[in-house]
């Protein structure tokens, strides 16, 4: 049997291989996959960023990635649906010479709105644009969890990419404005204004929006509590504050993790014992049972609001203006 000769690890265009000194009959081994028309490659991508990867052997100059491409080199959390390999994002200036290939989606935006960075040693653009092609396919939803890891000066932001500068929110909303006129500027301009700092992950974000739907008020995130003396108390995901209330997201790591897990309990027990109520928030709670979930965080405040209008000293009345906020007491008749 012929040895087989050997090829690049990464992937590579066929045309650079040719020149290189490679037969066509190589080039169609089994061996080799053919993820777009041009290239070969040792497997076949199954991320987006594999994809990327895949595809920059051919990307032509004036052309970068973009949108779920490029939040995928970012490391920016987008929806599931746009983080496998079917499709590559290439954003170039209007009027330049689109690219037509099976797998290829491209964006044009207009020449004031280009930009392109180097990020790995790939062309992408750069964090704002990369928002605002997004809002294309994108929800508002969806876009605010993208904003919230943009702005996040959490340097643990997970998944993000560790060189990724965070911008401001001040940013977001002057890019949503500078996008007038094209796809998905309503969104953006929603979305920016719902985008909050300080996130440390997308549950967290997601979290937040579900509580927001289910019509309580704005919690702070992750702030420091402090006991009455002075000592450090804990950072919760989401606080309201005037009702002691504190919502966590309890990743799967926070199970799997022995320590983290012991962590948690205490955590949870010294909070307990300063007087808040802490609900621990699941994936399932926040993806599977958003519905039911929704009902159990709204009835969670509710307790929480009679809890402290009793305990403020309120008595009786208090305890009514707990349980009907929008309503002025009754007049009590004498007798």
């Amino acid at each position: 049997m012929a040895t087989r000769i050997p090829v690049p690890s990464e992937p590579f265009a066929v045309a650079d291989a040719r020149r290189a000194g490679l037969s066509t009959d190589r080039l169609r081994g089994r061996d080799l996959a053919s993820p777009f028309r041009g290239i070969r490659a040792a497997a076949a991508p199954t991320t987006a960023l594999e994809a990327v990867h895949a595809y920059a052997p051919r990307l032509l100059d004036g052309h970068v990635f973009g949108g779920a491409s490029a939040a995928a080199v970012w490391g920016l959390p987008v929806p599931h649906r746009m983080t496998g390999a079917e499709s590559v994002v290439v954003v170039l200036r209007k009027s330049r010479t689109r690219t037509i290939v099976r797998g290829i989606t491209t964006r044009e935006v207009k020449p004031g709105l280009f930009d392109e960075v180097q990020l790995d040693g790939l062309r992408v653009t750069g964090p704002l644009l990369t928002w605002c092609v997004l809002a294309r396919e994108c929800s508002v939803d969806e876009l605010v969890r993208v904003g919230d890891a943009m702005v996040s000066t959490n340097t643990d932001y997970v998944g993000r990419h560790p060189w990724f500068e965070p911008v401001s929110i001040t940013q977001l909303r002057d890019a949503a404005v500078k996008w007038k006129g094209c796809v998905g500027v309503e969104k953006l301009r929603v979305a920016a204004t719902l985008v909050r700092d300080a996130v440390a992950s997308p549950p967290e974000t997601d979290l937040r929006l579900v509580l927001d739907h289910a019509g309580l008020p704005e919690p702070e995130v992750n702030v420091d509590l402090w006991r009455e003396d002075g000592t450090f108390l804990a950072r919760p995901d989401l606080l309201f504050r005037d009702v002691r209330l504190i919502f966590e997201y309890e990743g799967d790591g926070h199970r799997t993790d022995l320590k983290q897990f012991r962590r948690d309990i205490t955590r949870t027990g010294e909070l307990e014992s300063e007087n808040y109520t802490v609900v621990r928030v699941t994936g399932d709670d926040l993806y599977r049972q958003t519905s039911s979930f929704r009902e159990r965080a709204r009835r969670s405040y509710e307790l929480a609001v009679r809890r402290s209008a009793l305990e403020s000293g309120g008595g009786f009345w208090g305890w009514w203006r707990g349980n009907n906020p929008q309503q002025t007491p009754p007049v009590m008749g004498g007798g």
